[in-house]
């Protein structure tokens, strides 16, 4: 899937969802995405996995092979996923709609 079927999906999933915590969290995702993929956000990216994400427990490695995210900007969360919420975390660190609980 490219960036632009995926944020396709996304947003056909946000017009048909009616909770809005869940419209919240999509947007996060399709935010965290586009940072991604047109290189946006790198600083504040690199500060919050060196401040929050580097050494988190819920930093953990994405159990599925398809959903795996190679990041040539931040080598260390190349198939890395947050384990409480689910998320990629090359996506989560590079939006601010939804941001983590343990971001202090």
């Amino acid at each position: 899937m490219n960036l632009l079927e995926g944020i396709k999906r996304i947003q056909k999933n946000i017009n048909e969802e009616t909770d809005p915590s869940v419209i919240k969290d999509l947007k996060a995702v399709m935010s965290g995405m586009s940072n991604f993929y047109f290189g946006l956000n790198k600083d504040l990216a690199r500060k919050r996995f060196e401040d929050h994400c580097k050494n988190c427990i819920f930093n953990i490695e994405e159990p599925i092979p398809d959903m795996k995210v190679k990041d040539n900007d931040i080598p260390e969360l190349s198939g890395r996923m947050c384990g409480n919420c689910g998320c990629v975390l090359s996506y989560k660190i590079r939006q601010s709609v939804k941001k983590c609980e343990y971001w202090k």
